[in-house]
């Protein structure tokens, strides 16, 4: 079987390599790879997740990437959900959705591909900043 071609991974050096994809060396340990990572991406979807995840996302957040936390996974995601002010540039209805643990599979799946791509789209364009939407991960939620 072939390898995907566009299948990255970044490891801390010594680890891997995967089964499949291209690994990459990121960092020495695990918190340095977070550190490269999380100032890698355009977007970050976060799904579930331990600590490292939420430090993941403090990183993209820092550098201004938009996080989309899938509350209805659980983890850190569930808790960054309920604790983040919903960006102005997602609906309320998609942001409601990613928290709901009883949403359809399908509906959730719609409401992230929706603000994936609005996301990437309208990076260009002023908008609120990632880091005032979850700096400090206060304020309303909705």
């Amino acid at each position: 079987m072939a390898k995907p071609e566009k299948l990255y991974h970044l490891l801390p050096t010594g680890f891997g390599p995967c089964d499949s994809g291209i690994t990459i060396d990121a960092g020495n340990d695990f918190f340095e790879r977070r550190e490269v990572l999380g100032r890698l991406g355009q977007i970050y979807l976060m799904i579930e997740g331990g600590p490292g995840t939420e430090h993941e996302a403090q990183v993209a957040v820092s550098k201004d990437f938009p996080v989309i936390p899938v509350g209805r996974t659980g983890g850190h995601a569930k808790a960054f959900h309920q604790r983040a002010m919903r960006p102005g540039e997602i609906r309320p209805d998609h942001w409601k959705t990613l928290g709901n643990a009883e949403a359809p599979l399908e509906d959730v799946v719609a409401a992230v591909r929706t603000i994936v791509r609005e996301s990437l789209f309208d990076r260009s364009k002023p908008s609120s900043s990632a880091t005032e939407t979850f700096s400090g991960l206060h304020g309303s939620k909705e």
